[in-house]
């Protein structure tokens, strides 16, 4: 389900630093940087905040836009689904975390601390109560523990 699709990172970054509009111009950057993943971390959480406090508009989805589409794909989902049925979703951890943000009233300024702390293919767990969504699990990874594995336990 295309709501379900993941933000635009490059965009968001090329807004904030135009001089990083293409994946060439970030890796020569990235090169001449002491520490890289401590440079795009830094770049990218300040890229983001700008986003995500909605005080500009040069962006082809607002982040507002993004938590709509994202709750409103949800909801479909639930819509269309037996109450008696599990379903599944596949998504990435932006969506995941809009989604979290809305089940626990999170508010903007936080949100990007959930977004670093997602894991990949970690697990989210919601249900649908009277009341409205509640998020049950947040990020559970056993799977990955279980392995074995350290270097499968990733965040990007």
């Amino acid at each position: 389900m295309p709501g379900f699709s993941e933000f635009d990172h490059a965009e968001v970054v090329r807004r904030f630093r135009p001089d990083l509009g293409s994946a060439d111009a970030v890796r020569s950057w990235l090169s001449e940087t002491e520490d890289p993943r401590q440079e795009y971390q830094k770049v990218f959480a300040e890229a983001l905040a700008r986003w995500i406090s909605g005080g500009h508009d040069d962006y082809g989805e607002s982040f507002a836009a993004f938590r709509a589409r994202c709750w409103q794909a949800l909801s479909a989902v639930h819509e269309t689904s037996p109450s008696s049925l599990t379903t599944w979703v596949f998504t990435s951890g932006g969506p995941i975390a809009t989604i979290v943000q809305h089940a626990l009233a999170i508010p903007n300024e936080r949100i990007a601390e959930l977004t670093w702390a997602l894991v990949n293919t970690g697990i989210t767990k919601l249900v649908y109560r009277r009341g409205g969504l509640r998020a049950v699990t947040i990020n559970q990874y056993p799977h990955l523990e279980l392995a074995a594995r350290p270097d499968w336990i990733t965040y990007r």
